[in-house]
């Protein structure tokens, strides 16, 4: 959802802005009054998130609007396959991929 908490306590919701048109939405209104939308949709896929509209990320695609997350995975395949069954195989395995 793209509501969010202002200041520094987080205890008041910082001014809504509609989703379509950017404008801003008075407070205690979910409604926008320039265009019609409800402005406590998500900006990404359009869903509200009844039970929590103030939710940090949407409940449904994940889109922030506080901010973005990005992440990265460096990989290469294994020179073999390992099967794990305890510490030791994981261990072994470690050691095995290390040299």
């Amino acid at each position: 959802s793209d509501v969010g908490a202002g200041g520094a306590d987080g205890a008041a919701k910082a001014d809504l802005i509609c989703p379509r048109c950017e404008s801003p939405v008075a407070p205690g209104q979910t409604i926008c009054r320039h265009c019609g939308e409800m402005a406590i949709q998500c900006r990404n896929c359009r869903a509200i998130n009844y039970a929590n509209p103030g939710a940090f990320l949407c409940s449904e695609c994940g889109y922030c609007a506080h901010g973005t997350h990005s992440f990265s995975v460096a990989a290469e395949p294994a020179p073999v396959d390992f099967l794990l069954r305890g510490q030791r195989d994981r261990a072994a395995a470690l050691r095995e991929l290390e040299t």
